[in-house]
């Protein structure tokens, strides 16, 4: 567990699925960054996420929609 604000990057596999891991509860912003070429689709307008974690839950389907 960390006090920082640091952000915490992943990357998904060659599926789009990714797991964050270890986080302590609270609220968080889940964020895209996108590479170069792409457009995010969904959440619209280059949207987030946001997710509390309660109890060690653990938060599925916070997906991000993408095209060329």
């Amino acid at each position: 567990h960390s006090s920082t604000q640091s952000p915490q990057s992943v990357t998904s596999d060659s599926t789009g699925n990714f797991a964050i891991t270890n986080l302590c509860d609270g609220n968080y912003t889940l964020k895209q960054v996108l590479q170069s070429g792409w457009k995010q689709t969904f959440p619209a307008n280059s949207g987030d996420h946001t997710i509390a974690i309660a109890n060690g839950s653990a938060i599925t389907n916070k997906n991000f929609g993408n095209n060329k």
